[in-house]
């Protein structure tokens, strides 16, 4: 899993835990992850591979020269001991994820290799949630069509498109995103609330440069509606990534900072979702605030930054206005805040279908299970 507290990766980790509660997870994740896992009781952390100082040194010397095979070749090793390790009391390996398959350089790297190599020590593994690409090469594509997917029990990717790229594989399904397992909290809305999930662009392939772009039309969107009596709140997804400093270039914008609360996502889900259901309208940038606000019931406007956000709309048959992120100077944001509405899904039946990321996984443990737990509310 990307173990880094970004909120939708974690919801996926919930969902799973509270589905099989007498199962025993053993999550690769650095000892940060205590806080997190501290409200399960069947999961158990298990460190991720480390370098002592000397190899680290040697690493980054190999990396400084542009030797990534060499450094890779001692990283690999690290993580093939802890595979090995595992293998001798686990009964299966699962990543879980979303966008866990993306290329932004023309060649392969050392999780792309090590995705090729459990089968060699695991006898069943599984892939759920997860969406393919972006990729810069077509060979990305064949590597994992014909070297990596056949060698997993199960591969289930949460958009079309995605499964479509692998279709000639038996192996390979698709089903809603596994947030949709979630349930809806049945919250009153407060009036004229306006939530907003931002991201920094600065690290984004591609979209680098429309980080100022971003703000500026976001505080302009603020300063205006507040004016006619709109609330509005910043939400982070992911500090890591850093949400919570693009957060303080838009309070530092702002005529007063005043104007916006904020709202850290550090490891609280349940807090977290509380306060975010209760927002009337919700701009979107981060993919799961997307899928919250559909679950939520909240009037929705999708600000696009990538393939996998337009892929799951396609999905939902979404006919309304998109707002791609690299058009962002074309755009009214106030106007678009203004005229946000619920999107019109079955969202029942979206529940109900974001089950089957689960189905192979329900084969493989139902003996060991009594029952399967219903999705459970952080």
């Amino acid at each position: 899993v990307y173990a880094n507290y970004n909120l939708g990766d974690d919801l996926f980790l919930h969902l799973l835990f509270k589905r099989y509660p007498t199962v025993t997870f053993r999550l690769i994740a650095p000892d940060s992850y205590e806080f997190f896992l501290k409200h399960y009781h069947n999961v158990e952390r298990v460190s991720e591979p480390h370098l002592n100082l000397p190899w680290l040194m040697i690493v980054r010397l190999f990396r400084l020269f542009y030797c990534y095979r060499l450094s890779g070749c001692v990283l690999r090793r690290k993580w093939i001991k802890l595979f090995q390790d595992e293998s001798l009391t686990s009964d299966a390996y699962l990543y879980i994820g979303g966008s866990i398959f993306m290329q932004h350089e023309p060649r392969l790297l050392l999780q792309d290799s090590l995705n090729k190599l459990i089968n060699e020590y695991f006898d069943k593994s599984y892939i759920i949630g997860a969406n393919f690409g972006p990729y810069v090469r077509q060979s990305y594509l064949v590597y994992y069509r014909d070297e990596v997917f056949p060698r997993y029990t199960d591969v289930c990717f949460r958009d079309t498109y995605s499964s479509h790229l692998f279709k000639e594989l038996k192996n390979v399904h698709v089903a809603p995103d596994i947030v949709f397992n979630l349930p809806p909290l049945n919250v009153e809305k407060n009036y004229k609330s306006v939530g907003i999930s931002v991201m920094d662009f600065t690290n984004r392939p591609g979209i680098q440069n429309i980080n100022s772009l971003f703000v500026e039309k976001i505080v302009d969107a603020i300063e205006s509606l507040s004016k006619e009596g709109y609330s509005f709140t910043l939400y982070s997804f992911c500090e890591r990534e850093g949400d919570e400093i693009a957060i303080r270039n838009i309070q530092n914008k702002l005529s007063d900072s005043k104007l916006v609360k904020t709202c850290y996502y550090r490891g609280n889900i349940g807090a977290f979702l509380s306060d975010y259901a209760t927002v009337e309208t919700m701009v979107t940038t981060r993919f799961h605030s997307m899928i919250l606000s559909l679950v939520f019931k909240q009037q929705l406007l999708p600000l696009i930054y990538s393939d996998k956000v337009m892929n799951v709309l396609a999905d939902l048959n979404y006919k309304d206005n998109l707002y791609h992120i690299n058009d962002i100077g074309l755009y009214n944001v106030t106007e678009a805040i203004r005229m946000a509405r619920i999107v019109n899904y079955d969202n029942q039946y979206y529940q109900n279908a974001a089950v089957a990321q689960f189905e192979k996984l329900d084969q493989l443990l139902f003996l060991s299970l009594i029952h399967i737990s219903e999705p459970t509310r952080p």
